[in-house]
């Protein structure tokens, strides 16, 4: 049974309704005064699966709530004043405007800024500027795997964790299929609170335990074993590493570099008109 066969039962449901019309216009199934709603859209409301009574229930509020809106807005017409209105209108008008010029300056930013903003220019910027970047929290570099208790080679993961290179990561990457969780990014730089959610052992009651540059551990739980290594850490009131703060520098260039932008996009798109006589002024 069709979408539209739903409809036809949901008609019979809500013929005694005053603002539902028998002579509406053959693509209307509701009108209220001037509006019209059809049965596309009504249709687009329906969730793929559904039931006839769902179909009627959903359909039926929707009606609702479209009619209550056309009717509080016709209400809206009579009672405010033609000059109000006028007010309005040019409200709406500028809020269009304004809406789709930002889309369109969105789009073209993105399009020709992000792509020049490279990494040597934030690595120039930080170089600059790298004592204004400073740490709120410790940041980590590390890295982990998380297996049943009695997984058969405990030794082994531990020695690939405790020396981990290129080599030894590339080889804990074909065991992962074997570990109940893991996290190999060891060159990112994460903060120190990430590692209590993925390594629940460690919390900040006993980090000074176990959170040491260069440190590697074998951590256990009742479900199962952590073993765990810490390459890097940057205290609070540090410099932030250029990897850790780069999103954050490019945002700031970017923010910079959209104000000049739009300037010179403005002031081309209106000499370019002016060029094409696109522009008429008539005295």
């Amino acid at each position: 049974m069709n979408r539209y066969l739903y409809f036809i039962l949901l008609v019979f449901s809500i013929t005694s309704c005053d603002y539902f019309v028998k002579e509406a216009d053959t693509n209307a199934v509701v009108t209220v005064g001037k509006h019209i709603l059809t049965a596309s859209d009504i249709n687009e409301q329906l969730p793929s699966d559904y039931t006839v009574e769902d179909s009627i229930a959903i359909i039926s509020r929707y009606v609702d709530n479209w009619a209550t809106e056309k009717l509080m807005y016709d209400q809206a017409l009579l009672n405010i004043e033609e000059d109000r209105q006028e007010q309005l209108d040019q409200l709406v008008n500028t809020y269009k405007t304004e809406l789709f010029t930002q889309e369109y300056l969105t789009k073209v930013i993105k399009q020709n800024l992000d792509t020049i903003i490279n990494k040597e220019l934030i690595a120039e910027y930080y170089e600059d500027k790298s004592e204004q970047f400073l740490l709120n929290e410790d940041v980590i570099q590390y890295l982990y795997v998380y297996v049943d208790n009695n997984y058969p080679d405990i030794n082994k993961l531990r020695a690939l964790i405790g020396n981990a290179g290129e080599k030894e990561i590339n080889q804990l990457d074909s065991l992962k299929l074997g570990f109940k969780r893991f996290y190999f990014n060891d060159t990112t730089w994460v903060k120190k609170s990430e590692v209590y959610d993925k390594v629940k052992a460690i919390n900040p009651n006993n980090e000074k335990w176990y959170i040491k540059e260069g440190s590697s551990f074998k951590l256990e739980d009742s479900l199962g074993v952590y073993l765990v290594k810490f390459k890097k850490i940057k205290k609070k009131g540090e410099e932030a590493p250029l990897e850790y703060i780069a999103p954050v520098i490019k945002q700031i260039i970017l923010n910079r570099s959209k104000v000049q932008y739009v300037k010179r996009l403005e002031k081309d798109i209106l000499n370019d008109a002016k060029q094409s006589n696109e522009i008429k002024i008539y005295k």
